[in-house]
């Protein structure tokens, strides 16, 4: 399921609150709040694609990252455990890509953890 992003903005012309909708964003409200009717406040929303990471994504990162320095290793140590390269480890500890299960569940075994400590935090 994809999460939802919102952000408020305040703009003084149409064309401001076109580009956000031309981004895909969606108007959730909207009002003048400025005395003469030149300043405008929207609430916008949008749906974060299931690929794109997400604040979950970073959470789940410093899960890793954790786990992995109580370990003493490096990322270079970690990607070599996995058969990924450094690059990729520091990707998924700062949440910038979205890890496959695939590769979570052989971070969890190379870390010898269980795979829902690094989706939750708590173990079943």
């Amino acid at each position: 399921m994809a999460e939802i992003e919102t952000k408020t903005i305040y703009f003084v012309s149409d064309d401001a609150l076109a580009t956000f909708i031309r981004a895909g964003w969606e108007v959730v409200a909207l009002r003048s709040v400025g005395a003469t009717g030149t300043l405008w406040a929207g609430v916008l929303s949008r749906r974060i694609p299931p690929d794109r990471p997400t604040r979950a994504h970073a959470e789940i990162g410093a899960r890793i990252r954790h786990a992995r320095k109580a370990l003493d290793w490096t990322q270079m140590e970690l990607a070599g455990e996995i058969g990924v390269s450094q690059t990729e480890i520091s990707h998924y500890e700062r949440g910038s890509k979205p890890l496959t299960q695939d590769v979570l569940d052989k971070i969890a075994n190379a870390l010898c953890i269980p795979t829902d400590l690094l989706l939750s935090g708590e173990t079943p």
